[in-house]
Order: C-alpha cells, then structure tokens, then sequence
C-alpha cells in the first residue's frame, strides 16, 4: 500500500507466471504513472485499488490469461486516465468500478475474444465494439465459383491513337564526286611542272657547254704551251747541231 504517492512511476510485469497473486492499493496519488502488465499468467489474479487519485495515469493488461481475474476499482478520482485491458482471457472475469466525477477521467477498457466464462463488468458501463467478420464477402474472394467474369465487347470501341514521335529515318546521302575538277588541278599540276622542268633545261645544257667552251679553252692553251716548249727545244738542239758542224768544216 502506497500512501501520498507524488511524481512517482510504478512498473509491475509478470511473464508466464502461476498460482500467483499481485495486489496494489495506492492513496492519494498525485501526477503519478502506474503500469501493471501480464503475459500468460495461469492462477494469478490481480487486483488494483487507486483513491482519491488525481492528474494521475493507470495502466492494467492481460494477454491470455487462464484462470486469472482483474478486479480494478477507483474512488473520488479526478483528471485521470485509465487504460485496462483483456486479450484472449480464459476463465478470467474483468471487474471496473469507478465512483466519483466520470466526466473529469479518461477511461478505456477494452476485451478482446473472451470465453464465456471471463464476463465484463463495468461500473459506470463501458460498451464494447462487437467486430462482425463479413463471412460472405470472405467466401466470395476464396470461391471460384462464385467469380463471375463479365465479358465484355470491344469491338465498337473507339481507340485514341496518340500522336507518338515517329523514329528518324535515316537518309542515305549518295556521294558524288565530280572528278573532272580535280583531274583538271592535275593537269594544271602536271603542266607546270612540265614547264618548270623545260625552263630548267636550257639552263642545265648552257652551263654544261659554258664549261666545255671553258675546257677546251684550257686544254688549247695547254697544247700551245707545250707545242711552244717543243719547239724551242728542237730549235736550240737543230742550231747546236748546225754549229757544231759549221765549226768541224772550218777546223778542218
């Protein structure tokens, strides 16, 4: 038992838990949390007592419970809220009684797929939402024979065409050369390297006679010396041979 509870967190949690028992009781709670929670407890009932609670939040689950009631109970309670819930419970009865302002809390207590034996008892009522499965909108889904496919005629439809990008075609560009341009620069080509090679060729033959002019002019010159030299020599040697036989004459 908890007695002028003030900004406090209270976190209880059992798991898998038998032949069990958890009790809180808390008075005057101000601006306070209380979380209670119970995952598959077999033989453990719970029982929680909060009076004269105020800005405070309550929080009570089960999940699959067997044999494990919740008897949650409230008294002079103001701006609160309170969350209790039930899911699968087996021989678990859920009892709420709240007395005082109902309008000033914030209450939610929800139970899911309960047996028969784990009744809902809510004081002021607490109505639930009853979720109806729609077997005939299952067995249509699953039943093929129930599928009706309607055909339909198309035939009288109208078709849109939608004005696409058509591909660029490719044109083939045929090259044609005109050869008679160019076979003209050819022989305009030719011809003055024709002229070229015939201006050159008076020049080549002038200067090959201008050196044979100028050899011939040397050997000349040569033979002239040489003959000039020859004759002298024999000149001198006729005039000894002339003397010598002059003098024998006169000797004798």
């Amino acid at each position: 038992m908890m007695t002028n509870a003030r900004n406090i967190q209270l976190h209880i949690s059992f798991n898998g838990m038998s032949k069990s028992e958890c009790e809180v009781e808390i008075l005057k709670a101000f601006n306070s949390t209380v979380h209670l929670s119970f995952q598959n407890p077999r033989n453990t009932p719970v029982k929680v007592t909060m009076d004269e609670a105020e800005i405070s939040s309550l929080h009570v689950s089960q999940n699959i419970p067997q044999n494990s009631p919740m008897e949650v109970s409230m008294s002079a309670a103001k701006n609160n809220q309170i969350h209790l819930s039930q899911a699968v419970p087996m021989n678990s009865p859920l009892t709420w009684k709240l007395e005082g302002d109902v309008e000033s809390n914030q209450i939610e207590v929800s139970q899911n797929a309960a047996d028969d034996n784990s009744p809902l008892d809510c004081t002021p009522e607490c109505p639930q939402e009853e979720y109806v499965y729609d077997y005939q909108y299952a067995d249509a889904g699953h039943d093929a024979s129930n599928q009706i496919e309607e055909v339909k005629d198309i035939s009288t439809n109208q078709i849109e065409e939608e004005d696409l990008p058509r591909r660029q075609e490719t044109v083939q560009v045929e090259e044609n050369y005109d050869y008679t341009d160019y076979q003209q620069e050819w022989e305009q080509s030719v011809g003055k390297s024709r002229m070229w090679s015939s201006s050159r060729k008076p020049r080549v033959r002038g200067w090959k006679m201008m050196e044979l002019v100028s050899l011939n002019c040397v050997l000349e010159e040569t033979w002239r010396l040489v003959w000039m030299f020859v004759l002298e020599s024999l000149g001198q040697k006729c005039l000894v041979f002339v003397l010598g036989v002059a003098g024998k004459d006169v000797l004798e």
